[in-house]
């Protein structure tokens, strides 16, 4: 959880992955939901400086002076695109962003405007996307975390915690559930309120991937796309259908 891992390691790492599957005589397949990484996989990735931790620092310190939202306002001439986008608060974002313009006198989102090496393998996309009922998905969300904390999740953010080298500023613990069971067991939340905090981050960030999946993907005429809802009827079969055809190497 100390490591940072970006789109751009990901996109690296599943495409050798992939050569390698597929040189056993394996069918790869990919499958997961989040989808600036899967993004940055197919249609590359904008070649961005790697991280430079002085000037993290450097940046780091000034926030401790001067507060985030002034540093968040220093990005209104340096990058009005993305100072538009971002919170007064999104702290990682707002210093990669001054940590780039710092290193390379370009705003972050004049490098977003390049890509990389797309990704070079043929492919076919089956998208899951859930019901449009905000309430049953919701049901499913609340279900899913009752089930983590049945499983242990307690246990596990306690055990990371007591680790002593990780805290709340880092990447990894500010991922969905994981911030909000980290505040609990520092006695800043109830438990009652680190379940439905838990709930509500989820909930956006479902709303979040469902307009990816919507619009996000962009509209690549060499990817057959299939859009699936579980549950609905005809689509189990229609998934059945996709899977054998590229088992039988009939796409």
């Amino acid at each position: 959880p100390r490591q940072s891992y970006s789109a751009a390691n990901f996109a690296h790492d599943c495409t050798s992955l992939v050569k390698e599957i597929w040189h056993r005589g394996r069918l790869p397949v990919i499958c997961g939901g989040t989808m600036m990484y899967y993004k940055a996989l197919c249609d590359g990735i904008s070649p961005l400086p790697v991280t430079d931790e002085k000037g993290r620092a450097k940046i780091a310190a000034q926030a401790q002076e001067s507060g985030w939202p002034a540093m968040h306002e220093k990005l209104r001439n340096i990058d009005p695109v993305l100072y538009a986008r971002l919170a007064p608060n999104d702290k990682q974002r707002i210093s990669r962003a001054l940590e780039v313009y710092a290193m390379t006198g370009r705003s972050m989102s004049s490098f977003y405007e390049e890509k990389g090496s797309k990704c070079p393998f043929l492919r076919e996309e089956i998208v899951l996307l859930p019901d449009d009922g905000r309430e049953s998905l919701r049901k499913i969300i609340k279900e899913r975390f009752e089930i983590m904390l049945k499983s242990g999740f307690e246990d596990e953010v306690r055990r990371l915690k007591e680790r002593g080298d990780l805290n709340l500023q880092m990447p990894s613990m500010r991922c969905v559930g994981y911030r909000q069971m980290w505040e609990y067991l520092d006695g800043i939340l109830s438990y009652d309120e680190m379940r439905e905090r838990s709930v509500i981050a989820t909930c956006r960030l479902a709303k979040h991937q469902m307009t990816w999946l919507r619009g996000g993907l962009g509209d690549n005429k060499e990817v057959k796309r299939t859009m699936l809802i579980p549950g609905k009827k005809g689509n189990e079969e229609e998934a059945l259908k996709i899977a054998l055809r590229f088992l039988k190497n009939e796409r």
